[in-house]
């Protein structure tokens, strides 16, 4: 495009990983005029979206008007400069940013940072075709989805009366998505594709095995869902049963001009083809780099548990202690990233038992170098989204310990439909125990279904590289969405 412009107003993702609530809760300065709500208060992403919903309702409609002449204000400014815009990316969750560029005549193309499994459980929110409150116990029928139960739902739907102005921001996403020239998604074809297997005469599926595109076969485990675009259904079903589509890419082009892009991982982790493109340039804390790959390359291939739960979460100190002694119970050494914050709800023996080098404890990890080593064989996370993308492309076999918005919906996929990990169940005051962590982690690292659980890793690592490799799906699509910009410049 020579000296025009594509101006973006969302920031390279993979930095949060909180399913849009960083998003609304700091709208920190980035030459849009957005407002800086508040930085450090002590209380976990769960605690602001309650204690906000005042305030962000109030603070909306002011910031939708700052926003827009803000964008308004820069496009006019570099058409001045002879710099010439030809198109807008746009995170959806400020909607209004696509007005911008329909006033403009720009070319508008919206940019999802979270799956499109969740994503369109919140546009059939949007349509009034699932309605709120989800009844429990009732299986959940979204098109291109499995059916999922309300436990499986994101937080802000499968809870709804707890978070009504998040889950209205999210919903309204798709507010005016139909006049998107484009909308684009940080995920990959194959990724989000597949057949669901049905038992007859139940609303709820069959328990059957996953298949991959290659055949693999989890054994010892029952999952729902087979994933190959190449398996014939007729092989597959069980005596009186039926194969559903879930194919909710397919369904999502067919409702808007959708391309999936992903993963928006640096090229180094993935394809190789831009040598500089090693970070994402943006950390919300500072990584202790040195510190943690130093540790690291002092043990073995595949024996370290890597935890981490993202920048916002704040587990209960109990949760913590049962992590902590799950963990101490176990034969694997550990690195868990503890921001300061947290550090007084761990054990003093867990620090004694870092100090004798079976763990090591961080405030914050870089955590593709991390995931990209070799002594890494097992990742303990909350399955925020990015996460997932980062985990997925890298290998790396999951134990997930979800815990709000879209990580329910997230490590049911984990597990059930790409076969790469196994969610830790909780008892009934919402505590996954020591007892079941060591198992889960024993499961992946160890033994059968551990064995089929990396091996579907290692698939899928070398689909995320085909995706963006040149001439894979997001290749294309990306060739695309450029051509078209070219062609108006």
């Amino acid at each position: 495009m020579k000296d025009d412009k594509l101006v973006t107003n969302h920031h390279r993702p993979g930095v949060g990983d909180d399913g849009g609530v960083a998003e609304a809760r700091r709208w920190e300065a980035d030459g849009l005029g957005r407002r800086r709500m508040g930085s450090s208060t002590g209380l976990d992403g769960k605690d602001l979206a309650r204690q906000d919903n005042w305030t962000i309702r109030q603070e909306t409609p002011r910031f939708r008007s700052i926003g827009s002449e803000t964008l308004s204000d820069l496009i006019k400014k570099l058409d001045r400069q002879g710099q010439r815009v030809d198109g807008l990316v746009y995170d959806p969750f400020l909607p209004w940013a696509l007005d911008v560029a329909r006033e403009f005549g720009l070319v508008g193309a919206a940019f999802f940072t979270q799956s499109c499994a969740v994503s369109n459980i919140y546009y059939h929110v949007r349509k009034g075709i699932l309605k709120l409150p989800v009844e429990e116990g009732e299986a959940i029928l979204v098109p291109g989805l499995p059916p999922l139960e309300r436990s499986e739902m994101p937080s802000f739907v499968g809870d709804y009366g707890l978070y009504p102005v998040f889950c209205d921001m999210l919903v309204n996403q798709f507010s005016n998505i139909d006049k998107a020239d484009w909308v684009l998604f940080n995920t990959f074809y194959d990724l989000e594709e597949g057949v669901a297997l049905v038992g007859s005469g139940s609303a709820v599926p069959e328990l059957v095995g996953y298949v991959l595109h290659d055949g693999l076969v989890a054994p010892g485990r029952t999952h729902q869902w087979c994933l190959s675009d190449q398996a014939d259904p007729s092989d597959l079903s069980r005596p009186g049963g039926s194969c559903l589509p879930v194919e909710v890419v397919d369904w999502m082009a067919k409702q808007w001009r959708m391309r999936t892009i992903g993963p928006t991982i640096p090229s180094m982790y993935l394809d190789k083809q831009l040598p500089d493109d090693r970070e994402y340039g943006l950390s919300l804390f500072k990584p202790k780099s040195t510190e943690c790959m130093n540790w690291l390359d002092t043990k073995p291939a595949n024996s370290v548990i890597y935890i981490s739960f993202g920048s916002m979460a704040d587990l209960e100190t109990e949760q913590f202690e049962e992590i902590a002694w799950g963990l101490e119970e176990t034969d694997y050494s550990f690195l868990w990233v503890v921001r300061d914050s947290e550090r007084s709800k761990l054990p003093e023996k867990l620090a004694d038992s870092a100090r004798a080098e079976k763990g090591l404890l961080v405030t914050w990890s870089p955590q593709l170098e991390v995931l990209a080593h070799e002594s890494v064989g097992c990742f303990v996370t909350h399955c925020g989204f990015n996460s997932v993308l980062e985990t997925l492309s890298l290998g790396v076999p999951v134990v997930a310990v979800p815990q709000w918005t879209d990580q329910r919906t997230n490590a049911k996929y984990v597990e059930e439909v790409w076969g790469v990990g196994v969610r830790a169940g909780k008892d009934e005051r919402g505590i996954v125990r020591r007892e079941v962590l060591g198992e889960c982690v024993r499961e992946v690292m160890e033994g059968e279904s551990g064995e089929a659980i990396k091996r579907n890793a290692v698939k899928w690592k070398k689909l995320a590289r085909e995706a963006v490799g040149e001439g894979g799906s997001s290749d294309k699509n990306i060739d695309e969405f450029v051509a078209e910009l070219m062609s108006k410049s």
